[in-house]
């Protein structure tokens, strides 16, 4: 449902947001789980709306970067297609066994379902 044309990121430090539009209306749901792909998760409620006037559904939202997952943050490193995880409360101990990295962010999910 989601194409790259479709939505713009933007993440420069004073703006932080993505916004897209699409011919049938999102749910919140697919909205999170295409941010997630590219590595951010909405930091504020997500609003959607039609707009009548070129018949098009419209959302847009603030973003943080990270996948925000149980009490982790997953990010993407600038490795491709690497992904490194840690816990919330992480405080950069090497041996803290709260943190870890996976080819994606499935990966990572699995990883930290393991740990639980």
């Amino acid at each position: 449902m989601f194409k790259s044309e479709d939505v713009e990121i933007r993440t420069q430090m004073h703006l932080m947001d993505a916004e897209g539009c699409h011919d049938e209306k999102p749910t919140k749901q697919e909205i999170i789980q295409y941010l997630e792909s590219k590595g951010f998760s909405p930091f504020s409620d997500i609003e959607i709306w039609l707009d009548s006037m070129q018949s098009l559904w419209r959302w847009i939202c603030n973003i943080k970067v990270g996948v925000f997952y149980r009490d982790y943050i997953i990010q993407k490193l600038d490795i491709q297609g690497v992904y490194e995880f840690y816990h919330k409360d992480y405080d950069g101990i090497e041996e803290d066994r709260r943190c870890g990295s996976g080819v994606g962010i499935q990966d990572c999910k699995d990883q930290i379902d393991e740990k639980y």
